[in-house]
């Protein structure tokens, strides 16, 4: 390993279900023989299998340690669904090489530039340059009514505003590089086929075991049930795999002939490179990069629903010999050694790009000071004001039962509003303002006053105010009562089960939103199919979050990723403004895979979570 040089593979693992997943699996594999290979996944992303010959790391990692990182050749493997954002991200801030794994990445150039703070400046700019006078057009039927159109993103695949920062890209078949020639990028070199490590092997003389490799099921149920009124077809055996399996290679070779069924929007198919490694009879659903095969070595049917036609060749495979050895004939020695892929290593031995990512800002003070400062408790606490994350209701009901909490003003810190601002770039101002909070923003010791608004005194806005009184929660204000001095009269309840509803018939669901007796903002991504919470503690602590019932998330929080279950909980920590920010995506029992955001909401309408105080 020691001799072998660097190379940070950027994307998403099984067992994400998505093309960038299945080909990141094959690549890295594939390159783990000639490189020294790091994986980065996104920090929400569920763990991947066990036994890869490679190692993995999380976005959160690869920026505190970059300086190990930074001289590493990278390589981008992006798809067009949601589990490639963070990679795109990435890629703005460390150009490397790009390995397109889908067709149509149109899906994606919305939140990519939400995510990228280039909204909706940029979007407009690059819609009116690609599609001229119907820009507007588009640009409403887009964003004021969210309609989204596939012929449209087969069209417009958004290739030029998602990887224009790559250094190389690097086409994986000739339907990818029209495509990126369509969209006005030059790919820096074009495959014919996908290194694979399979070894070669002779082609099986009989075929009694048929394997799908398909999204779903159902062609596998269909052709066994097709097949099974004949006697002659009563030895064979039909399993179905999905394409982004861990265990897709190992089941192609152990079986003699490979249906794929999948990927008709995908550049490439790493099921077809290890197919054609192992020699196995290859049938096919007219996908774009089957045309990469030389003509008569596959059978090929008109789409992956045509049951019929795919039972036709299944059966004549099965009990034609000369058809066997006329498929296997047609197939020449360039596609079936992988010599086509040269130019990739090629491009991976250049120096990478120069980059630098940012370091992440050092923590502004919070509240350090549990003397004095200046405030005294009243004996008959009404209304106060209240500066800082403000816990929830609940919270400060136990601990001050004479406060009247509907009638406080609360008040946030330049830091904490900045805070919000990187965790909610797109709307910072109206999240505070849906968790009560006023216009004005106080100043606090310590803080740097904000860009965009002026902080004021607290004296001098206590004037205007029925409440003369404040209390300061995880800042330094004076002449207030700093909340760590209070006597508490009851303790802080232990736990808060908290659901988020959910209507699954309303098409109009509300994507954020906050819920005020437990302090808790609320953002659901539909794209990453992912929830980000925001809950106001008051103070930095530890907690725990589980998940009610028998499901599994992932969470990630400030300090790491943890995967959770009915048995196993997540250790999280508030920050020194007294903020707990996590984030999580639900997954699948026992498959690991993320649930669909649908799924994601109703589990958490149905049972909820549990935060505890540690």
């Amino acid at each position: 390993m020691a001799d072998k040089r660097p190379l940070l593979v950027i994307g998403s693992l099984p067992p994400v279900k998505s093309a960038a997943a299945a080909l990141g699996l094959h690549m890295a594999r594939t390159l783990a023989s000639t490189y020294s290979v790091t994986f980065v996944i996104d920090d929400l992303a569920p763990p991947p299998p066990s036994g890869l010959p490679f190692q993995h790391v999380r976005t959160r990692n690869l920026q505190s340690d970059w300086a190990q990182y930074k001289g590493h050749a990278r390589l981008y493997i992006v798809g067009g669904e949601g589990d490639s954002l963070s990679a795109l991200e990435l890629l703005e801030k460390a150009p490397g090489i790009v390995l397109p794994a889908s067709l149509d990445m149109a899906d994606l150039a919305i939140p990519f530039c939400k995510a990228t703070n280039k909204w909706p400046d940029h979007y407009w700019h690059w819609l009116h340059h690609v599609a001229g006078k119907h820009a507007e057009t588009l640009y409403k039927a887009r964003v004021h009514f969210g309609r989204e159109s596939r012929a449209q993103g087969r069209e417009l695949p958004a290739f030029s505003l998602l990887l224009s920062a790559g250094s190389a890209i690097v086409s994986p078949g000739a339907a990818a590089s029209r495509a990126l020639q369509a969209s006005g990028l030059s790919p820096s070199a074009s495959l014919n086929a996908l290194p694979s490590t399979g070894q070669q092997q002779p082609a099986p003389t009989t075929v009694r075991r048929v394997l799908y490799v398909s999204e779903t099921s159902l062609a596998c149920q269909k052709v066994r049930k097709d097949l099974s009124v004949f006697q002659g077809f009563a030895h064979m055996e039909h399993l179905s795999i999905h394409p982004a399996s861990p265990h897709l290679a190992e089941a192609i070779i152990e079986s003699d002939l490979t249906v794929l069924l999948s990927g008709r929007n995908d550049t490439c198919s790493p099921a077809l490179s290890v197919a054609l490694a192992a020699s196995r009879y290859i049938v096919t659903a007219s996908q774009p990069w089957a045309a990469n095969l030389p003509p008569g070595s596959h059978i090929s049917v008109g789409h992956p629903e045509a049951y019929q036609a795919l039972t036709a060749a299944v059966g004549a495979l099965s009990s034609d010999a000369s058809l066997r050895a006329s498929l296997l004939a047609c197939r020449t020695k360039e596609e079936t050694t992988g010599e086509t892929y040269a130019p990739l290593f090629t491009l991976l031995d250049q120096a990478p790009a120069e980059a630098d990512l940012p370091v992440k800002a050092a923590q502004e003070c919070g509240e350090t000071v549990p003397e004095s400062m200046g405030g005294v408790w009243p004996a008959q606490a009404g209304a106060m004001a209240l500066i800082g994350a403000v816990p929830p209701p609940v919270v400060l009901k136990a601990q001050m039962p004479d406060l009247r909490i509907n009638i406080c003003p609360r008040f946030a810190t330049p830091a904490l509003a900045r805070r919000i601002a990187e965790i909610m770039p797109e709307h910072p101002a109206s999240v505070l303002a849906e968790m009560g909070y006023e216009a004005p923003v106080i100043l606090a010791q310590g803080q740097a006053p904000d860009a965009h608004r002026q902080a004021l005194a607290w004296p001098t806005i206590r004037e205007g105010l029925h409440a003369k009184e404040a209390i300061s929660f995880a800042c330094q204000v004076d002449q207030t009562v700093p909340y760590c001095n209070i006597q508490k009269e009851k303790s802080a309840p232990l736990s808060l089960r908290i659901a988020i509803d959910f209507d699954e018939t309303d098409r109009k669901a509300p994507s954020r939103g906050y819920l005020p007796e437990y302090g808790l903002f609320w953002h659901h991504d539909t794209v990453r199919h992912t929830m980000h919470c925001i809950l106001m503690v008051g103070q930095q602590a530890e907690f725990l979050l589980k998940m009610a019932g028998d499901t599994a998330c992932m969470v990630s929080g400030t300090t790491g990723s943890h995967l959770v279950h009915s048995e196993r909980a997540a250790n999280l920590s508030s920050d020194e403004l007294g903020l707990l920010h996590f984030s999580l995506m639900g997954l699948e029992t026992p498959t690991g895979a993320p649930v669909t955001s649908t799924c994601l909401r109703k589990r958490l309408a149905d049972t909820g979570l549990i935060l505890e105080w540690s």
